[in-house]
C-alpha cells in the first residue's frame, strides 16, 4: 500500500493558476508548502511510491489538461470543478460555465465519471437572486452536465468578515436564510440532481443532512480507491472545520495567492495582496509562495 493523500488544492486553485508549477514539482518529487497556523516550513514528497492519490480543486482544469495523462499515468486523482455560472460581478475573472462545462465532459470521457466531481458551491442568495433563480441555474447545469458525473456537492456561503466587505464593497446586498429555506432548497435541489443521474451532499452544512442530502466527503479516499489508488486501509477522518467529511490529505497549496477576485471567496484576506502574490510567483520555486507575502507576515 502506498501513501498519503495530496490536496491540490482547498487554499488556491493550483490547476487553473500553477498549472506549471505544479507539474514541474510533480516532476522534482517533492514541494514545500508553509503551514497556515504554524508557519512551519513543510517538505512532501511527490513521488508515486508515497502518494497514494491526488484531489485537484478547481475552477478551470484547462492548463492542466495536456498534463493529465502524464499525472494519471503515476497515480489516480479526481477533479473537483466548481460551477456555478453567477452573474460577473460576484466572479470576474473566472471562466464561462460553458467553457467549464466542456472541461468536465472531456474529463470524464478521458478517466471516467467518478474522477469528476461537480461543485455548485457556495450558494448565495441577495434579493435578485433567490431560491426559483437558484434552482434554474443549478437544473440547467445538471442538465448540461448530466452524465459526466454522478456526484455534486453544495453549500450555502458562510458570511465571515472577508466575504461581508467584498460584498458591501462591490455593493451587493448579501441574504442570509433562514433555516427553513436552506432545507427547502437543498430538498428541490437533491430532486433536479436525481432527475440527471446525481447524488447530491452537503459541505459543511450538517443542518441540510436530510433524506436525498447526504454528508460531503471532499477528499474521499474511497473515491481514489475506487479509481485504483492502493491506499492504507482506515484513512483516517480530518475535517477542516465543523461538519467536514474530509478524511487526512496534505494540501499544498497557499492562501491569498488567487487573483479570481470571487465576492464568496473564503481563501484571500485582501484582493490586492492575493494579486501581488500572484504576480510574484515563480513556477520554478519550490513553494508557492516561496517569494510571496503570506497572511500574518
Amino acid at each position: 500500500m502506498s501513501g498519503q493523500i495530496i490536496s491540490a488544492s482547498r487554499r488556491t486553485d493550483i490547476p487553473a493558476l500553477y498549472s506549471e508549477w505544479l507539474t514541474r514539482r510533480i516532476a522534482a518529487g517533492f514541494c514545500r508548502y508553509r503551514h497556515p497556523f504554524t508557519r512551519q516550513w513543510m517538505t512532501v514528497s511527490l513521488r508515486p511510491e508515497d502518494v497514494g492519490g491526488l484531489v485537484l480543486w478547481t475552477r478551470n482544469i484547462g492548463p492542466l489538461m495536456p498534463h493529465l495523462d502524464g499525472i494519471w499515468a503515476l497515480y489516480p486523482f479526481y477533479v473537483q470543478i466548481t460551477i456555478n455560472d453567477y452573474p460577473a460581478q460576484f466572479e470576474p475573472r473566472v471562466q464561462a460555465a460553458w467553457e467549464a462545462v466542456g472541461q468536465a465532459r472531456e474529463l470524464s470521457s478521458r478517466f471516467g465519471p467518478d474522477a469528476l466531481v461537480w461543485r455548485f458551491d457556495p450558494i448565495v442568495l441577495t434579493p435578485e437572486i433567490g431560491a426559483a433563480e437558484t434552482l434554474a441555474r443549478f437544473g440547467r447545469l445538471a442538465r448540461q452536465l448530466e452524465g459526466a458525473t454522478q456526484a455534486c456537492v453544495f453549500s450555502f456561503m458562510s458570511p465571515y468578515r472577508r466575504q461581508q466587505h467584498a460584498f458591501r464593497a462591490a455593493g451587493v446586498e448579501y441574504r442570509e436564510p433562514c433555516a427553513e429555506e436552506r432545507l427547502d432548497l437543498a430538498l428541490e435541489m437533491a430532486h433536479i440532481a436525481s432527475d440527471h443521474g446525481f447524488s447530491l451532499a452537503a459541505c459543511c452544512n450538517v443542518d441540510l443532512l436530510s433524506g436525498p442530502v447526504a454528508k460531503a466527503h471532499c477528499v474521499d479516499p474511497a473515491r481514489l480507491i475506487r479509481l485504483g489508488a492502493q491506499l492504507p486501509e482506515g484513512v483516517p477522518a480530518a475535517p477542516s472545520r465543523p461538519g467536514c467529511g474530509c478524511h487526512r490529505s496534505v494540501d499544498i497549496g497557499a492562501y491569498d495567492l488567487c487573483p479570481a477576485g470571487c465576492l464568496y471567496c473564503y481563501a484571500n484576506q485582501s484582493p490586492a495582496r492575493a494579486l501581488a502574490n500572484h504576480a510574484r510567483h515563480d513556477p520554478d520555486h519550490e513553494a508557492l509562495v516561496e517569494a510571496c507575502e503570506v497572511r500574518g507576515d
